[in-house]
């Protein structure tokens, strides 16, 4: 019998997808230097056969590394990698430029071929929350706007490194910070700001292209969307989409 597995390697993040069952988060740092032997030990996975079903954004080098250590995580005996590139994942969806669409990260790519698969005739917008924010929009089969801004953790800590009085919010605090901080304090009005950027950007795009679904997903989704999104029709909030994508992609392997 043959397992699946998801693997969806961000810039900071990785997302393990075990069948449809079981998933896993890892920042990338701590993957690499920990041993996760507890985990190793308790999730050792006996099949037949097992696929990695793989996608990443980072250089080849680092990848192989998280690749091996992952490996030795699950103490997986036989096992096929699958790595994913952008334009197999695009001609998947069946989009009609796919000849512009190259230059997409496989993480845009695996968005994009969920909402071709499940919003087909009708305009859809993808949104990520990781290390960028993006927004990719769909009419239909073709892909109509991109849009790419830096990230929640990106602009925190560039506004902090950059400027020499302003706090560098940690990730943890923005729910409190909006919840009890003094909106006339620096670091409600960070946190405020970008939020309400994001915010303004997908009012203006939902206005424009009217979609019938969108989906977000990435590192920070959870938060972007209970903070800046709520308000939008249509709009799902996916954990582990691109991992779950893969999995499905393997299936095809």
């Amino acid at each position: 019998m043959r397992l699946i597995i998801g693997i969806d390697i961000g810039n900071s993040q990785t997302k393990v997808k075990i069948g449809n069952q079981t998933s896993y988060t890892f920042r990338n740092h701590d993957l690499l230097i920990n041993d996760f032997s507890q985990l190793a030990s308790s999730q050792s996975i006996k099949h037949d056969m097992v696929l990695l079903s793989i996608s990443s954004v980072i250089n080849n080098n680092l990848c192989e590394q998280i690749i091996y250590k992952i490996l030795k995580i699950f103490k997986f005996s036989k096992y096929k990698l699958k790595i994913w590139d952008t334009q197999e994942i695009i001609s998947l969806a069946n989009l009609t430029n796919t000849e512009d669409l190259a230059r997409l990260g496989s993480d845009r790519a695996l968005k994009l071929y969920y909402l071709s698969k499940t919003c087909s005739q009708h305009n859809a917008i993808s949104i990520g929350c990781g290390t960028a924010y993006t927004i990719d929009i769909l009419e239909g089969k073709k892909l109509a706007e991109c849009l790419i801004i830096p990230g929640l953790s990106m602009q925190l800590h560039s506004l902090a490194e950059k400027t020499a009085k302003l706090p560098l919010i940690e990730i943890d605090k923005i729910k409190q910070i909006l919840a009890q901080g003094s909106r006339l304090s620096n670091p409600y009005a960070i946190v405020h700001g970008i939020l309400a950027s994001y915010r303004e950007i997908f009012n203006s795009l939902h206005g424009k292209y009217c979609p019938q679904q969108t989906v977000c997903s990435g590192g920070y989704a959870d938060l972007v969307f209970d903070q800046a999104l709520t308000s939008a029709k249509n709009i799902n909030l996916v954990a582990n989409l691109e991992a779950s994508i893969l999995v499905e992609l393997g299936e095809k392997v």
